[in-house]
């Protein structure tokens, strides 16, 4: 079977997002997510769900941050490369 990008149907997005997921990048220690908005993603291999992409004010790029439970602080993670980024874009990770 073929897989056709974009996908047209429900059975083939599934296939691409389960390629996706195991696809083992050429950048080490970056893997690919997609954000509860539906974004798609290049991030971190160390990223979680429950971590939050945000662009930080004056900001360029996307960032991944993690909510510390010790003391509610942040903690970046690392940097992101999102499609169609737009300013002030932010996001959980699902």
């Amino acid at each position: 079977a073929e897989l056709r990008i974009p996908p047209l149907l429900e059975a083939d997005e599934d296939e691409l997002l389960r390629m996706l997921a195991t696809y083992d990048p050429v950048i080490p220690g970056r893997r690919f997510f997609i954000t509860s908005q539906g974004y798609m993603c290049l991030g971190p291999s160390n990223a979680e769900v429950g971590d939050f992409v945000y662009i930080l004010f004056a900001g360029e790029v996307p960032y991944v941050l993690r909510k510390m439970e010790t003391n509610g602080d942040f903690r970046v993670i690392g940097d992101w490369s999102v499609n169609n980024t737009s300013a002030g874009m932010n996001a959980s990770l699902t």
